[in-house]
């Protein structure tokens, strides 16, 4: 009642109880996960529109439970915030992505660059780019070949903050990324202060591409923008010759 607007009342339902055993039974669950590293790290290519060429990697969490089997992030990463087991949680994809890179290089795998999403809390209680530039130098690891990802809502939530934040971990070399942009609330003022290296264009504005109109307006603003300030723009969820 308090989250709808205080002073109100609301009918008791039986789901609101399921609810919340399912919540405490994740979090239990999600400690288990993480002391018997039962999370994996996908990869999801980037590709370069001009010649074809592979411009990287998206690094994509994914939790193989031993009941319920292979659980997505939109039903673990919200619990995970909440109970701040996304700082390990978080610490974990930057450490195995910096494994991987080692493995892919010492095989001679082209992956180009490889992007992490860092989440809002995380940043809010580690220092992410004292934590990378640990993992960079235990694997050895050039910077160039890593990304950072944050969202637009997590940012523009206190972009004075961010000016910082973002500033420090431009400084180890990691590039970043600016994702889900355009369905937030962006301010043009602070988006030419912040440390950012490219705008990711929602899979929201990609997805009806090209029948919508109104997307496809936003999608070519997007990347409009993008190039009169110098960033790289990436769009999301491309699965059909049409929208590429």
């Amino acid at each position: 009642a308090k989250e709808a607007g205080k002073n109100m009342y609301k009918f008791f339902d039986n789901d609101m109880s399921t609810s919340v055993f399912e919540r405490v039974m994740f979090e239990s669950s999600l400690k288990n996960a993480i002391k018997n590293q039962e999370f994996e790290v996908f990869y999801q290519p980037q590709i370069n529109f001009k010649d074809n060429s592979l411009r990287g990697f998206e690094a994509l969490l994914r939790w193989r439970h031993p009941d319920l089997g292979l659980i997505m992030p939109d039903k673990f990463i919200p619990i995970a915030e909440e109970t701040r087991l996304i700082i390990p949680i978080g610490e974990f994809v930057i450490k195995q992505v910096c494994l991987d890179i080692k493995e892919f290089q010492s095989k001679n795998i082209n992956f180009g660059k490889i992007a992490v999403n860092v989440s809002g809390v995380q940043c809010r209680f580690v220092d992410v780019s004292e934590l990378l530039q640990k993992y960079l130098i235990e694997y050895k690891i050039h910077a160039k070949y890593m990304e950072v990802e944050l969202t637009e809502s997590v940012i523009m939530n206190d972009p004075q903050k961010w000016i910082k934040m973002l500033g420090d971990i431009q400084k180890t070399g990691v590039d970043i990324s600016m994702d889900d942009f355009g369905t937030g609330y962006s301010s043009l003022q602070y988006l030419t202060k912040l440390s950012l290296d490219v705008l990711k264009i929602d899979r929201s504005f990609v997805q009806n591409l090209p029948h919508q109109k109104q997307d496809a307006a936003v999608a070519d603003t997007i990347i409009n923008l993008s190039k009169a300030m110098g960033l790289k723009t990436l769009a999301e969820g491309v699965e059909e010759e049409e929208q590429l």
